[in-house]
């Protein structure tokens, strides 16, 4: 897919980034999200070929998110998470692959349990 047309983007995802590491009463370390923003995204869970090729090379990644990376906000990293409104799923990231000539990047993801 080369062009992302508005319409393909139906999901709303809220853009998580890792905040400060608190530490609880015991000492262990609880980490904090923050809201980024909200994002139009497509959301789709991969094929049942697409996951068995994914685990054959040791990943567990079984969503795929597509965004538009505007310039004027940081570029999504593994440090970011998305949670899927309407449903209630956290999504992990696990790789981002870009294309130079578009506006958009592919974010495979992990779902956390």
């Amino acid at each position: 897919m080369d062009v992302v047309r508005p319409g393909d983007l139906r999901h709303r995802v809220t853009v998580l980034e890792q905040g400060p590491v608190a530490r609880s009463a015991v000492g262990q370390a609880d980490r904090e999200w923050v809201d980024v923003e909200a994002r139009s995204a497509r959301v789709e869970d991969l094929s049942a070929s697409m996951t068995f090729k994914a685990a054959a090379a040791g990943s567990r990644v079984r969503t795929m998110v597509t965004v538009r990376e505007p310039i004027d906000v940081k570029p999504i990293t593994s440090a970011f998470r998305f949670e899927e409104r309407g449903r209630v799923r956290i999504l992990v990231v696990a790789e981002v692959r870009r294309r130079p000539s578009a506006a958009y990047a592919e974010v495979f993801c992990i779902e956390e349990a």
